[in-house]
Parts: structure tokens; sequence; C-alpha cells
């Protein structure tokens, strides 16, 4: 039963395959074995991929939620030591590493030796279920709400410039004074050299000027660093970084999409892949999740 639900949620033998560490032939062989047991075909199958038939998709319906009941009692069981073990399929997007610290994940290896960690880095939201994907990390939520979704942290985005660059400058102590700056610009957070920012209840725009622009917050950060200019950068990104930028004009702020972990089931998140989420909030200062 464990297996036909794995091949059902990955639409394939192939995938399912690579998710069970299974060779094809012998899921299909077990598949086979099951739909003679139960007297009726289960799947319809194509070279391309499976899809169930109403035989299938009402057993798939009523024993996907036990099997994965059952996975975690066997993994709770097995790790009563209470050491987290084995492989998390962790997805992340390309912005992911402008949220975690530089040394992020060599700090989780060594503090977790018996587990292995594949990270895939995609902007493309993968199908959960079907990939075999434990954890995905994002900013924003996902389009699919059937998914767990936690909010780890509000990000939010600040004006942000080096003390050297200050020093030759001189520091704005009002909207107006930033015109007189260059700024660092962050492709699709600014129209026609247009800078719109909040402060409390209170949306204020101001004309700005700048000659770089960068879609990576990395880059915008390392121009800052360089004395480029002014900045605005997120909050998140700028806790990790160790180098020498001043936010100015604290009190103006520009909100954003919060920053998610998401994992198909509640029963699912292994203790290994809640090792992640641990480590990962504990290092971004994020409450703990309950």
């Amino acid at each position: 039963m464990a297996i036909f639900v794995q091949i059902v949620r990955s639409g394939s033998l192939a995938l399912a395959s690579k998710k069970l560490d299974m060779p094809a032939n012998t899921l299909g062989r077990r598949l086979a074995s099951l739909e003679q047991m139960m007297g009726t075909p289960l799947l319809f199958r194509s070279t391309r991929a499976l899809r169930c038939t109403a035989a299938g998709e009402r057993l798939y319906q009523h024993s996907c939620t036990n099997i994965d009941a059952l996975h975690a009692a066997i993994d709770s069981i097995k790790h009563m030591d209470g050491e987290p073990r084995g492989k998390v399929r962790v997805h992340v997007s390309t912005s992911f590493f402008e949220y975690s610290d530089t040394n992020f994940l060599q700090v989780f290896l060594d503090k977790y030796p018996v587990i292995e960690l594949e990270l895939i880095v995609s902007d493309i939201e993968p199908n959960l279920t079907e990939e075999g994907i434990d954890l995905l990390l994002r900013v924003g939520k996902p389009e699919k709400t059937s998914y767990v979704i936690h909010k780890l942290r509000d990000v939010t985005l600040g004006l942000y410039a080096s003390t050297h660059y200050l020093a030759r400058q001189g520091t704005p102590h009002t909207l107006d004074d930033l015109m007189g700056h260059e700024h660092l610009q962050y492709l699709g957070k600014t129209h026609e050299n247009l800078l719109t920012l909040m402060r409390g209840d209170e949306t204020h725009s101001v004309p700005i000027r700048g000659r770089f622009s960068s879609d990576s917050m990395l880059g915008l950060i390392n121009a800052a660093h360089q004395g480029l200019g002014i900045a605005l950068l997120n909050n998140v990104a700028t806790q990790f970084d160790q180098k020498d930028l001043i936010r100015v004009l604290p009190e103006y702020y520009l909100p954003t999409e919060g920053f998610y972990a998401v994992y198909p089931n509640r029963k699912s998140l292994s203790m290994a892949a809640l090792a992640v989420l641990d480590h990962l909030i504990d290092k971004a200062g994020i409450c703990r999740l309950r």
C-alpha cells in the first residue's frame, strides 16, 4: 500500500523509483500484484504518466493519510534516541541565500553528522508530494493552499549606507535630503526613479537618482558596502551581513512578502526535516514553531 501511495503521488514509476530507492520494474511487479489481489485495475498506464482509475482513486484517498501516520510512527520509534538522522530534501528559491547566514549549511551538517541534506535551488514552485520534497523555504506564500504553511517572519526593507559613504556625502535626516544622494536601486522595487516608503500608516514618495541597480539583494549589499550610495535592503539580509552598514531614516520602511516554511502535511515532517527548520529559526532569530 505504501508503494501504491508513493506511485500515485509521484505520477510515474520512474519518480517513485527514485523516491523509494527501488527499481522501477520491482515497483511494477508490486503494483500488478496489488491489482491482482484487489481484482481490479488501479492505475491507467501510459508512456508518459500514470493516473488513477475510479477504484484506484478511492483506494488512494482512504489509504494515504494512514500511510503517512504509519511512516511517522515508524520514524519516531527508530529515532527514540532523540538524534535526527536520514536524508532531507529541501527546496529553496535562489533568494534563500539572502535570508540565511553564509555558513548556515556548514554549521547544520556539523551539528547533525547523521543527516544527509539534499538542497534543490530553483525559483519554480515544486509539487512537494510528486517531487518528494520534505521542506520548502521561500519568500511569499505558495500558490497551492493545501500545504501546511508557516510564516517564519516578516520581511521589510530599510535604507542603508556605509559609514564611509555617509562621512563623505553626509547623513540624510529627512526624506527631502534623500534627493541629494546617490541611490542603489533594487529592480522591481522602484518605479521611474520614485522611491515609496511607509512610516506608520502613512505612505511617502520621493524622487531619487542613481546609476547602479541590481536584481540581487546581495549585489546591493556589496555595492552599498563599497560606498556607491544608499540602498533599500531587506532586514534579514542585513542581519546576516557582517559588513559596515548603517541604517538611515530608520522610521521609514517598505513592507514585503514574508518568509515561509512549507511542507505537504502535518504528519510528513520528519525529525531530520524539523531539525533543518529549527536550525534556520535559531540562526534567524525567529520564534520557534509550536
